[in-house]
């Protein structure tokens, strides 16, 4: 794995989920009354609860003031909120498309050939610091940890057609699926909004 794809996800992290898996068909009132209380969404068989909504809004508040320096507005983090939401719901579809297709990617992984990568890029502690913006190592890993899983479910897709131009198009075609099959299993609260939510 090469820095430049870490730094693609460390940078990117907010804009590569904004179009993820949003919340399911129905009426809203149908998708509040599928959550659970204390929980702000629900995705295959897991629950999004409020306070891991409030901590990915809060890295992602991080990472915007990190970047430009000034105080958001209340239009500006109702908007990271929803895209807060988005990426909660991506992982968790991944995490469970992973899991039904027999695809494990160990944390142990993930942190090993970040650390061995991060050895070999980033020779001070400043020049580490710097990468990370206002990013923590735990919340790249967990970025890393899921684009081990996409690439992955790709192989496992393009291998199960037959590779090559084949297995190109089972992947593309999985890929506009995927988003769809998802947020059909999605329900949201009423009171929480992600791009596709009612």
């Amino acid at each position: 794995m090469g820095m430049l794809r870490y730094r693609a996800l460390a940078l990117a992290a907010v804009s590569l989920s904004v179009a993820a898996i949003g919340c399911g068909g129905g009426d809203d009132e149908t998708q509040a009354g599928d959550v659970p209380s204390g929980a702000v969404a629900v995705i295959g068989d897991a629950e999004i609860s409020e306070s891991a909504l409030d901590h990915q809004t809060a890295v992602l508040v991080r990472a915007q003031r990190t970047a430009n320096g000034t105080a958001l507005t209340a239009a500006q983090r109702k908007q990271i909120a929803s895209q807060a939401l988005a990426q909660l719901l991506q992982r968790e579809a991944l995490e469970q498309e992973a899991a039904e297709r027999g695809i494990e990617v160990s944390n142990a992984d993930v942190r090993r050939d970040w650390q061995a990568t991060a050895r070999r890029q980033f020779k001070t502690k400043k020049a580490f610091r710097q990468f990370l913006g206002g990013q923590t190592v735990a919340e790249i890993l967990a970025q890393l940890r899921l684009q081990d899983l996409s690439e992955r479910i790709a192989e496992q897709v393009s291998k199960q057609a037959g590779g090559g131009k084949d297995g190109a198009k089972a992947v593309e075609k999985f890929q506009k699926n995927f988003q769809k099959r998802w947020q059909d299993k999605t329900s949201c609260s009423g009171d929480y909004a992600a791009p596709g939510c009612g």
